[in-house]
C-alpha cells in the first residue's frame, strides 16, 4: 500500500547504509520502523528497485524475513516496516582489515559473539529465508550476517556468547527479480554467499567457544563453496540438513550441551 508520511511520528535513529536511515515511528498507534532513501540511486541498488521487491518479498507473517507494512513518495522514498524489538545486526560490516568479509569482534566487527545454538538458528533462517525468495523468483544479493538482525535473549554483554529468540533476512538494496537459466545460475551462486555467511559463523564460535565442534558446519559449508554452480546445493536442501544439525545436536527440548555434529551430512 502507498501510504501518507504524514501518518508517521517519526522517532530515534536506528541506524543507517549506502542509501538509507532507519527510524524508529508510530504508525496508526503501532510501532513500526521507518526506512527513508536519502538519494534514489546507491551503491547496490535504487530506491524504487529496493521498494518494489519488498512490497513482493517481505510480506507481513514471514518468520524470517523483515516484513514492509507499506510505502511512501513523499517527501522521500521510504518503506514501514515490522519492527523488531531489541534486535541488532548479527555481524559487523566488513572493514578494510576483511574486506569483503563481515567483522568478528576481535577483528573490530560490532556484531555479538553468538552460541552454537544461535549460530544454527541464524544459518536456518537465512537458509528458509533464501529458499522463500527463490521460489518467488528473486535473489537477495547481499547475504551477510549485517544484513541479519538477531533478538537477543537476555542482556548483550561485550565477550559473552549469547542466543537470539528471532532472526530475520533484511536490507533488499541489492535484492533482484531474476529469471531463466541465468536466474537459476545467479540463485545458486547466491549460495556460494551464503556459504561465507556460515564461515563468518564459524569463525565466530571458534572465537567465543573454542570447544565448540563445528564440523557439521563446516561440512554444510564445504557443500556450499563447491566450483561446479551446477552442483551447489538448493536452499531447501541447505534448510534440511540444518534441521537434521538441530536434531543431532538435541537442541530442541534438551538441556544436552550442542554439538555441530556431522551426522547429518
Amino acid at each position: 500500500d502507498v501510504l501518507d508520511f504524514k501518518e508517521l511520528s517519526l522517532g530515534a535513529r536506528l541506524g543507517s547504509g549506502a542509501g538509507a536511515t532507519v527510524y524508529s515511528a508510530e504508525w496508526r498507534q503501532r510501532q513500526v520502523a521507518a526506512k527513508i532513501w536519502e538519494a534514489e540511486k546507491f551503491s547496490d541498488g535504487t530506491a524504487h528497485g529496493e521498494w518494489a521487491v519488498n512490497r513482493v518479498a517481505a510480506k507481513p507473517g514471514n518468520p524470517t524475513l523483515v516484513g514492509v507494512l507499506g510505502c511512501f513518495e513523499e517527501p522521500k522514498p521510504g518503506m514501514v516496516l515490522e519492527l523488531l524489538q531489541g534486535a541488532i545486526a548479527a555481524g559487523g560490516a566488513p572493514n578494510f582489515d576483511t574486506v569483503t568479509r563481515d567483522a568478528t569482534p576481535s577483528q573490530g566487527g560490532t556484531g555479538p559473539l553468538l552460541t552454537a545454538t544461535a549460530a544454527l538458528k541464524v544459518a536456518k533462517a537465512v537458509a528458509l529465508a533464501c529458499e522463500y525468495l527463490h521460489a518467488h523468483g528473486m535473489i537477495h544479493g547481499d547475504v551477510y550476517l549485517h544484513n541479519t538482525l538477531v533478538v537477543p535473549e537476555g542482556e548483550v554483554i561485550q565477550g559473552k556468547a549469547i542466543d537470539v529468540s528471532d532472526v530475520r533476512l533484511s536490507d533488499f538494496g541489492a535484492a533482484a527479480v531474476v529469471e531463466g537459466e541465468t536466474g537459476a545460475c545467479l540463485q545458486r551462486l547466491e549460495v556460494r554467499s551464503y556459504g561465507w555467511l556460515l564461515q563468518d559463523l564459524i569463525d565466530m564460535l571458534r572465537e567465543s567457544s573454542p570447544d565448540t565442534d563445528v564440523d557439521g558446519l563446516s561440512g554444510l559449508r564445504q557443500l556450499c563453496s563447491c566450483a561446479d554452480v551446477s552442483k551447489l546445493p538448493s536452499f531447501s536442501e541447505i534448510a534440511q540438513k540444518i534441521s537434521a544439525l538441530f536434531d543431532a545436536a538435541g537442541i530442541e527440548g534438551s538441556a544436552k550441551k550442542p554439538r555441530l555434529g556431522t551426522a547429518a551430512l
